[in-house]
């Protein structure tokens, strides 16, 4: 339809179906950039204090509206109903007012404007109301209209020589929920001026922004302010490429409307494209101290804005002559040289954020010594994934998981080496074989026959979680047994006794162990839960205890909702937690670190107990493992057979060996 217009007695057509202009435009753009419209009022708003010629600077100020919505049980909360935005420049007169009924007009052609800008007020509002009073021949006059993908623009008032201020106001009413509701929408009015302040900063880096207000019902922001506490953390460089000339502000900031490091591309004093992911992958480690934005402006940019203004008109590589005759430059060359200029920008503070990185690893690493190979074996890969000051809990899972991985390659490499023994060199032989000579005949013999019982061991278990000839299985205290006897304490075993071995070389070495004791037999104050095994280590020259192991074991195929050895390992290390150790001059205290190692099958309970707990599955499979922050520990769950390949595994060559494998 073609939607008809009166000016005085004049008809005037806007000759463009609104309807089907405004649903054609992108959607993407404003889903993008919520505040777009906003945005499009305040840079006509800005065109107008340009147009004005006048020796004043110009003010805007930008209203946010806010209403309550009514809720169930009498409840409301604010929402923002739409914008009102105020300037002093030169107003609609005739010529302004007359392109604004062209669609796609090019009246301001030479300074990026596009003419569409209006039709995204439409997009997301659900009209606009428009008051203009301006001098023209010396005289005011006020010019009122509505614009409305209904009715089009609709003048309800002209009049001249009004008693009023010159000044136009551009009310957006009516902000339509499905673009409200949206994240780049925000909801606070600081949150909103900054945005702004963003959106337009290559004009205060010009020098030649108009004064800028955002306020509501309780807030006042003036964006002089804002600029101004920014502004001595902006850098600016120039320089080259293709003949083409580029500005680069770097700047550094506490905080941005989205909290991310970013590149803005500018045009026409405004941001075209803000590049959030293509540079960062070290930089993000300087968060913790601030966030980087880059703002680059040129002419080439100015003059290949798209319509939309939302992106560029510039290939983003070129391989044909026709792109060369049109684009001298293509955009990745532009991003690369970027990237090198922000890199050489930022090189000392990206030195010192990773030396703070390095120092909070290595304490991780100093508590928990396992990973010790890990990091170093690994430090680039480990670097990568951590960001300055992540918890110990991110850090310890990033390494577990890399510990995992480490572990896999070796035993290929393992695998891989031990059908290349006949490549030895032989030099390198002779030095085993020396040193073999060295050992006597009878220590040689004895480690023979432990490398044999662990290897029956490992049969042993293997066997005991299989089913039995009347399809059940063996009771749990048959496998602990196996494990570590129950009713004993390590005091009361020889070494070869026990085999911890079998869950982790680490626990064969200790402080003291106990296999189904109570706390209260172990610890002063507390209850009397009996953990199946627990396992003191301490440093010889401290009175705490270093670290505490706690193992449960459940039944091959147990189904019982309450059997949920997580849950069981971390009520006992709350229990434990700053206890005395009774005939030890040892405590537990914030520096114990906890380990709980739960022995169960692969049930349907289970598995839920293991989602519940977002636990985090092994590369290969069968094993589970979680750090809980609050209680510093690493809980690790394994099936049966799990940790009997593991055994078996770290055996492997030393079975080969012997020949029995």
């Amino acid at each position: 339809m073609v939607k008809k217009f009166m000016e005085k007695k004049k008809e005037v057509l806007m000759t463009v179906d609104l309807k089907g202009k405004i649903r054609n435009m992108p959607d993407s753009d404003l889903r993008k950039e919520a505040l777009l419209p906003l945005f499009e009022a305040i840079i006509n708003s800005i065109d107008a204090i340009e147009q004005e010629e006048a020796n004043s600077r110009g003010k805007i100020t930008v209203e946010v509206i806010r209403r309550q919505l009514n809720l169930d049980g009498n409840e409301s909360k604010s929402y923002i109903y739409g914008f009102k935005i105020e300037d002093d420049g030169i107003g609609f007169k005739e010529k302004n007012y007359k392109c604004f009924h062209i669609a796609n007009t090019t009246y301001k052609a030479e300074k990026g404007g596009k003419g569409i800008g209006r039709f995204y007020w439409l997009k997301a509002f659900d009209n606009v109301e428009i008051s203009s009073v301006f001098i023209s021949d010396h005289i005011k006059y006020r010019r009122k209209f509505t614009f409305s993908v209904e009715n089009g623009i609709n003048q309800i008032e002209y009049k001249e020589k009004v008693n009023s201020s010159k000044k136009t106001v551009v009310y957006l009413k009516g902000f339509k929920n499905e673009y409200r509701d949206l994240k780049t929408a925000y909801k606070t009015t600081e949150k909103i001026a900054q945005r702004i302040l963003e959106h337009f900063l290559s004009y205060y880096l010009a020098q030649n922004a108009p004064k800028i207000i955002v306020f509501d019902e309780k807030k006042k922001i003036d964006l002089d302010e804002e600029f101004d506490d920014i502004n001595t953390e902006i850098n600016k460089e120039e320089f080259t490429i293709s003949d083409q000339k580029f500005s680069l502000f770097h700047i550094k900031l506490k905080d941005t409307y989205n909290n991310v490091n970013r590149v803005v591309f500018c045009g026409n004093n405004r941001d075209v494209i803000s590049d959030k992911y293509r540079f960062f992958d070290d930089i993000k480690n300087l968060n913790e101290i601030f966030y980087y934005c880059a703002y680059v402006t040129s002419d080439y940019l100015d003059q290949n804005v798209h319509p939309s203004r939302m992106k560029f008109e510039i290939p983003e590589t070129i391989n044909l002559d026709y792109f060369l005759e049109n684009y001298p430059l293509h955009m990745e060359s532009i991003k690369n040289t970027i990237n090198k200029k922000i890199r050489n920008y930022l090189k000392d503070d990206i030195k010192r954020a990773n030396m703070e990185k390095k120092k909070q690893i290595l304490q991780c690493i100093k508590e928990n010594p396992i990973y010790r190979r890990t990091f170093h074996e690994r430090e680039a890969e480990i670097f990568k994934e951590i960001i300055l000051n992540d918890s110990s809990e991110k850090i310890l899972k990033t390494l577990a998981m890399n510990k995992v991985e480490l572990d896999i390659k070796t035993n290929e490499e393992y695998t891989k080496l031990l059908k290349t023994q006949d490549k030895i060199k032989k030099g390198f032989k002779e030095k085993i074989d020396d040193i073999l000579s060295k050992i006597d005949k009878e220590k040689k013999d004895d480690l023979i026959g432990y490398i044999v019982s662990r290897q029956k061991i490992i049969e042993l278990l293997e066997e005991k979680i299989k089913l039995t000839p009347d399809n059940n299985y063996e009771k749990e205290e048959i496998i602990h047994d196996i494990i570590f006897p129950r009713k004993t304490t390590s005091d009361q075993l020889d070494f070869e006794d026990h085999n911890l071995w079998i869950l982790d070389e680490k626990l064969a070495f200790h402080t003291i162990a106990k296999s189904d004791s109570r706390n209260d037999q172990t610890f002063e104050n507390t209850n009397q839960q009996r953990p199946d095994i627990i396992v003191i280590c301490s440093d010889e020259e401290s009175n705490y205890a270093s670290n505490i192991s706690i193992i449960e074991f459940k039944r091959p195929q147990e189904n019982s909702k309450n059997n949920e050895p997580i849950d069981q390992i971390k009520d006992y290390i709350i229990e434990i937690k700053d206890k005395k150790i009774k005939d030890l001059n040892l405590r537990t205290d914030d520096k114990t670190k906890y380990y709980g190692y739960a022995l169960c099958d692969d049930t349907k309970n289970l598995i839920n107990h293991i989602k519940k707990e977002d636990m985090t599955e092994a590369p290969e499979g069968r094993s589970y493992y979680k750090y809980y922050s609050t209680l510093k520990a690493y809980i690790e769950l394994s099936t049966y057979d799990k940790i009997i390949s593991n055994a078996k595994k770290r055996h492997k060559i030393f079975f080969h060996k012997l020949g029995i494998d």
